[in-house]
């Protein structure tokens, strides 16, 4: 069972999105924060979060961060961002499961809230190139020393022909 805990300053939106969830088999609304520390509340009663942009002053780039620490295995998903790439990826670099962009359908969201539960994600093809361009940025990355002469050590113990 997915327990999602809904996190929006909007009291309307949050009604509105547990209406449409209450019609979900296997998806049960644990309640709605409307701040932070109602969230803080709830959070440990939800699986996957569906947060705003941000609630009260707090801004999700903080609540992830906090999220991460406290609840790492609950998954976030971010409400109602825009179709810039480059914001996508900050949530996601920021430990976002997923996000649901503000043109999305109620189906749509269902079915990123079911794949972060399973530890999967949906994501647009832009999102998963950009995604892999910044993975390819980080590898190529100078690597520590450490990790080189860690690495080097093992491959000592090889005999020439392994």
């Amino acid at each position: 069972m997915i327990r999602i805990l809904l996190a929006h300053p909007s009291r309307l939106v949050c009604d509105s999105l547990r209406s449409a969830l209450d019609e979900e088999s296997d998806v049960y609304v644990v309640g709605c924060a409307t701040s932070a520390e109602e969230l803080r509340f709830l959070l440990p009663h939800g699986n996957v979060v569906l947060l705003g942009l941000e609630l009260e002053d707090v801004s999700a780039f903080e609540l992830l961060s906090e999220m991460r620490t406290t609840h790492p295995h609950v998954k976030v998903i971010i409400l109602g961002v825009d179709d810039r790439l480059q914001t996508i990826l900050r949530y996601i670099e920021a430990g976002a499961a997923g996000y649901i962009l503000q043109n999305e359908s109620v189906d749509d969201m269902v079915q990123k809230l079911v794949a972060a539960h399973e530890d999967r994600a949906i994501i647009s093809p832009t999102v998963a190139a950009a995604l892999m361009e910044r993975l390819s940025q980080l590898t190529n990355r100078e690597l520590p020393m450490s990790y080189i002469e860690a690495r080097e050590s093992q491959f000592s113990e090889l005999t020439p022909r392994e």
